[in-house]
């Protein structure tokens, strides 16, 4: 790999290309002593992974709850546990499957509890949620 050949690209030319929340994600889903490799499908998948975060806030944003607990819990454990923020993700997106679930089935309730631990930990790293807190 060598830019001359123009297969790299310098983080102020990805971020030219690409919402700076995708890179974040990106981030987010490594873990920080691992080598983090950036490439196009890395990154098209955190662009995905943002349009469904972004589709589930515009979803849920006007419900309200007290957060669910359990998320809370798990999603502290992976962060105390070296902070692991692959796996703090992974409880955010399984977090957001379950609360889309909830919505669909008419279980607002269930839904907002879901919501409130990834508005109060995760999203507010990758997404501009000061409506929401």
């Amino acid at each position: 790999m060598s830019k001359s050949l123009g297969n790299v690209t310098n983080l102020p030319d990805l971020l030219d290309r690409y919402d700076a929340r995708a890179y974040r994600m990106l981030l987010l889903q490594t873990h920080y002593r691992s080598p983090v490799k950036v490439g196009q499908d890395n990154i098209d998948a955190s662009v995905n992974a943002l349009a469904g975060i972004d589709s589930f806030v515009a979803r849920t944003n006007s419900l309200s709850a007290l957060p669910d607990e359990v998320t809370l819990t798990a999603f502290r454990a992976a962060m105390d546990d070296d902070l692991n923020t692959p796996v703090a993700v992974g409880v955010m997106f399984d977090a957001i499957r379950r609360a889309n679930i909830a919505v669909d089935s008419g279980d607002t309730k269930t839904a907002g509890a879901l919501l409130r631990p990834c508005v109060k930990c995760v999203l507010p790293l990758v997404c501009n949620l000061t409506r929401l807190m």
